[in-house]
């Protein structure tokens, strides 16, 4: 098969940037290859596709913090280490890559830390690689420690996030033994104490193998005649122990599952002249593409895999090739990873500017009050969102009397709002405990339409975030006390609501502390160093802040009736 034949377009915006709250809640579907059939379960439900005598194999293989920042000798300009495997223990030999590459050569000694560690190159391997010793002279376990101190948790580049500090748990398999990967067997990071006790107890056998995954299986493929690739050699162990159980269910006919693409290949690397598994150590560089006869799995749990992957090969190899292309497409237009969508909207505000006793969300607008409008949109939008309203404490038993009073009974979610908007919005986001999508709206903006949620909604699912933004249409000057300059408005953008985000996104910047250069959701989220999607928004979606405003409103609402 040729390499073009595995690609497809997968905006990073259907990546998950953090784990499911919980491990085993993650979404899951399951392939019947032979019925042609698929189901869609969370992950916990695995436990009923296996009985006693079943065999699952594991790769217990543990991740090190092998990214390494630190700064070259003299210049103290920053690099990055990112160490591959240890090539001597007694020399404390690495094999590494390193970036900026051009500016690490041979002889440069390379600092960590506040000079706790010091490197120097010795080779270079290929364009990015460098053989380095640590000049370390203490003893081993002294040397292991102060890299796990020094070092960050590999995160794929693909996460586009910071590091922190819960990742050094949760990017790991609750069964991980053997120190030695950089990058984790992902498939085993669903497991939980739960599952797996629930898995001894119907019988089912956990079979342990190690592999030490590298950057190997990651490393783009560059040929597009697959034959032609090689893949990097990565070391592996197969016991007798686990060789044993997997031979009795070979025997038995029993179901055997691969946990992941890296013990598919353990055990593929393993296999007799007469297809029995055996006992190893060793290296392997074996990559499986379609067609390929598996030889001792008939069943394999596997994650999502990115474009032209040495791993989505594989997978196709198992699956076979046009099943797995019709369930990543189904996976794609249904964002399978993106759980929900949920919308918090902010109704606080007095009315003051609207010279008006009542509050402007409350105030009528063609026989409703605002905020009812404003409601409505998002439940014609979508009926089962989830929709969270904070509201200022004061007003909750006038909300409740409106709601009697115009028959209002959509379901709603009400939630304190606080003294200032800031305290609102991070209330309404305490409320949602699921992974997805959440558009943050303001309670006077009713004119919100399908299209512009719609697109909010798309758009952050592909980008992580989505700020609806018009153009100005009128000239601006920029003034500096008694001086005033003209400016390019074409540079310039109105910010809107809704500002829409994936929910593990704004609730991490919503930890911060309230700060008064926090104008919207957007410069919170900004903050934490995400980036921000403005996309087009409508100048129908007025805010009503003033008495004019109700009376544009008015006319808009009487146009679309």
């Amino acid at each position: 098969m040729k390499l073009s034949e595995f690609k497809y377009d997968l905006p990073s915006g259907l990546i998950s940037l953090y784990p499911a709250e919980n491990r085993d809640e993650s979404r899951m579907m399951v392939i019947n290859r032979k019925d042609k059939t698929f189901e869609h379960k969370i992950f916990k439900d695995i436990v009923g596709y296996f009985s006693e005598g079943d065999v699952m194999v594991v790769n217990d293989t543990k991740v090190f913090p092998a990214r390494l920042y630190g700064n070259k000798e003299k210049t103290g300009a920053k690099i990055e280490v990112f160490l591959l495997r240890e090539l001597n223990k007694e020399m404390h030999l690495w094999d590494v890559l390193v970036d900026p590459a051009r500016k690490i050569r041979v002889g440069n000694k390379l600092y960590f830390g506040e000079g706790d560690l010091i490197a120097e190159v010795i080779d270079n391997t290929t364009s990015r690689g460098r053989t380095i010793r640590f000049l370390y002279d203490g003893e081993n376990q002294a040397f292991y420690n102060l890299i796990d101190t020094l070092g960050e948790t590999p995160l794929p580049r693909y996460i586009e996030r910071p590091v922190e500090e819960a990742d050094r748990e949760r990017y790991q398999t609750i069964y991980a033994k053997h120190v030695g990967a950089v990058a984790a067997p992902t498939a085993g990071l669903h497991f939980t104490k739960q599952v797996m006790k629930r898995l001894e107890i119907e019988g089912v056998d956990i079979a342990p193998i190690t592999l030490h995954s590298g950057l190997g299986s990651f490393r783009a493929v560059d040929v597009e005649d697959l034959t032609k690739h090689k893949m990097d050699s990565e070391n592996y162990s197969v016991g007798e122990e686990t060789a044993d159980r997997v031979n009795k269910a070979l025997d038995e006919k029993k179901r055997i599952c691969s946990i992941g693409t890296t013990s598919m290949r353990t055990l593929e690397s393993s296999v007799s002249a007469n297809g029995r598994l055996k006992a190893n150590d060793g290296w392997t560089d074996k990559f499986i593409f379609p067609p390929y006869e598996f030889k001792i799995c008939n069943a394999l749990l596997t994650n999502f895999h990115m474009p032209e992957s040495t791993l989505l090969m594989m997978a196709c190899a198992f699956g076979g090739y046009e099943r797995y292309q019709k369930e990543y497409s189904f996976a794609y237009n249904s964002r399978y990873m993106i759980n929900k969508e949920f919308a918090v909207i902010v109704a606080g505000g007095s009315g003051s500017r609207m010279n008006h006793d009542i509050p402007k969300q409350y105030l009528p607008l063609l026989g409703l009050p605002v905020l009812m409008h404003t409601i409505n949109a998002f439940h014609n939008y979508n009926s089962t969102m989830n929709i969270i309203v904070a509201l200022p404490v004061s007003d909750l038993e006038y909300w409740e009397d409106l709601c009697r009073k115009y028959r209002f009974t959509l379901p709603v979610t009400i939630v304190r709002g606080g003294k200032t908007r800031f305290q609102s919005v991070k209330n309404g986001l305490d409320r949602i405990n699921e992974e997805g999508i959440v558009a943050i709206h303001d309670g006077v903006r009713p004119l919100v339409n399908r299209e512009i949620i719609a697109a909010s909604f798309h758009i952050a699912s592909l980008h992580g975030s989505a700020i609806a933004a018009v153009r100005l249409k009128e000239t601006i000057r920029e003034t500096d006390k008694d001086e005033t300059r003209t400016v390019d408005r074409s540079k310039f953008r109105i910010i809107q609501t809704p500002q829409t985000f994936q929910t593990k996104i704004i609730k991490h910047a919503y930890k911060l502390r309230e700060e008064s250069g926090f104008t919207d959701d957007a410069s919170v989220v900004e903050k934490v160093g995400y980036k921000i999607s403005l996309f087009e928004g409508s100048y129908k979606n007025i805010k009503i802040t003033t008495p004019e405003d109700l009376i544009i409103a008015e006319a808009f609402l009487k146009i679309k009736n």
